[in-house]
């Protein structure tokens, strides 16, 4: 049977890699890559659930001043059931996106990704851990990339990470990153 979710994975991955090829020669002076965290904040669009804190690393390729791509590991946190002790879901994993950007001034990027992310949930009831679900899901998010100096960034993003065990999560983060 034809699985939608591996079709998105490989047409995703072969778009990335075909744009590896096309780098500027202004970007082909020094170093495109760049790593960083953000924190943040969770949302499950799921009602009876509280907010959860959220944690992503990620590392990134740019590969001219409108693109860059980024893999990364996002930890969405622990979504308590309200008001019942010990019971929770837990989301975390990677993540290859595509990035659009649209230099606003020297300083200042707004951006856009689209990619997949590769989930595992856990769920514990009562603090007896009842099994998970894992499967990969569409992401997309916009932001804003604020540079500090030639090395250091901030980044503000509202990341969608859509169909994770039959539900939505929305995370909003801030966070830095460097050029190395």
């Amino acid at each position: 049977m034809f699985n939608i979710k591996f079709a998105n994975f490989v047409g995703l991955s072969l778009f990335l890699l075909s744009m590896v090829g096309i780098n500027t020669n202004a970007y082909s002076e020094s170093s495109n890559w760049y790593g960083g965290i953000n924190i943040g904040r969770g949302d499950l669009d799921f009602s009876g659930y509280d907010d959860s804190s959220s944690l992503s690393l990620y590392a990134g390729n740019n590969l001219s001043d409108n693109g860059a791509y980024e893999f990364g590991y996002t930890d969405l946190g622990q979504f308590d059931v309200s008001g019942v002790p010990g019971t929770y879901i837990e989301v975390t994993g990677f993540e290859i996106t595509g990035i659009g950007k649209m230099p606003v001034s020297n300083s200042v990027d707004l951006f856009a990704k689209f990619g997949i992310y590769f989930w595992n949930l856990d769920a514990v009831i009562f603090g007896t851990n009842i099994g998970g679900d894992d499967d990969n899901s569409i992401t997309l998010g916009a932001g804003a990339d604020f540079s500090f100096n030639g090395n250091v960034s901030g980044r503000v993003a509202f990341q969608q990470y859509s169909d994770v065990s039959d539900e939505d999560i929305t995370n909003i983060s801030i966070g830095i990153h460097t050029n190395f």
